[in-house]
C-alpha cells in the first residue's frame, strides 16, 4: 500500500487515491493525482523512479510533469496540495494546485452548502447513503467517516429526493448509473 505526498513531503490525509476535478483546460472530467507515494514494499514500484528520503522510498509516479525533490524542511500543514491532473478529453496533462471543493467535478449546491465527491465511487456512495432510510455509513468502507460528517441539509427527508436526483443526473451523465426506468402510466379502464 502506498502514502500519496506532495512535493513537500505533506501526507494527502484521508486521500481515496484518484479525485475527480473538471480540468482546468477544458472543464470536462479529469483525473488529479498525487504525485509522489511513499512505498512500504521493495519491489512495489511498477518500474519507476524511486528515491530514498529518511527511511522512506518515495516513488514519481509523474516524474516527467513533477519530478521529486526532497523537501528542505517540514513546513507544516500546506495551505494547497499541488499533484498532477490528466484530461482525457483535451490530453492535458500538468501540475495543478488543487482547489477544493471549488475543483471537485462532482459537486452540487442546496442552500447554500456544498455537497463534494472525491470521485465518482464516492458519488455513488453518496447517492446510495442518501437515498437509503437506514443510514448505515459502515456499508461504505472508505467513505464511512465522511458519511457520518454529511451536513443536515443534505440527509433530511425533505431533502432526500432532490439531493438524490441531482447526483443520479451526473452519474447517469457519466454512465456510472443506470437511467431510471420510464413512469408507468395508468391507463383508464376500457368498457
Amino acid at each position: 500500500m502506498d502514502k500519496p505526498i506532495d512535493q513537500a513531503g505533506h501526507w494527502y490525509a484521508g486521500w481515496p487515491g484518484a479525485v475527480t476535478i473538471r480540468c482546468p483546460r477544458c472543464n470536462v472530467r479529469a483525473v488529479f493525482d498525487a504525485p509522489f507515494a511513499v512505498i512500504s514494499q521493495p519491489g512495489a514500484d511498477g518500474g519507476k523512479p524511486v528515491h530514498q528520503w529518511g527511511t522512506y522510498s518515495v516513488i514519481e509516479k509523474h516524474p516527467n510533469i513533477l519530478p521529486w525533490q526532497p523537501p528542505e524542511r517540514d513546513t507544516g500543514v500546506p495551505a494547497a496540495l499541488t499533484g498532477v491532473v490528466t484530461c482525457p478529453a483535451c490530453y492535458f496533462a500538468g501540475k495543478h494546485v488543487l482547489r477544493w471543493p471549488e475543483d471537485a467535478y462532482y459537486q452540487w449546491r442546496l442552500h447554500g452548502q456544498t455537497l463534494w465527491a472525491w470521485n465518482g465511487e464516492h458519488a455513488l456512495a453518496l447517492y446510495e447513503f442518501i437515498r437509503s432510510g437506514s443510514r448505515d455509513a459502515t456499508r461504505y468502507p472508505g467513505y464511512t467517516e465522511s458519511l457520518w460528517k454529511l451536513p443536515k441539509v443534505f440527509t433530511v427527508a425533505k431533502a432526500r429526493r432532490r439531493v438524490t436526483r441531482l447526483i443520479a443526473e451526473r452519474l447517469v451523465n457519466d454512465g456510472l448509473l443506470a437511467p431510471p426506468a420510464p413512469a408507468r402510466r395508468s391507463t383508464p379502464p376500457t368498457n
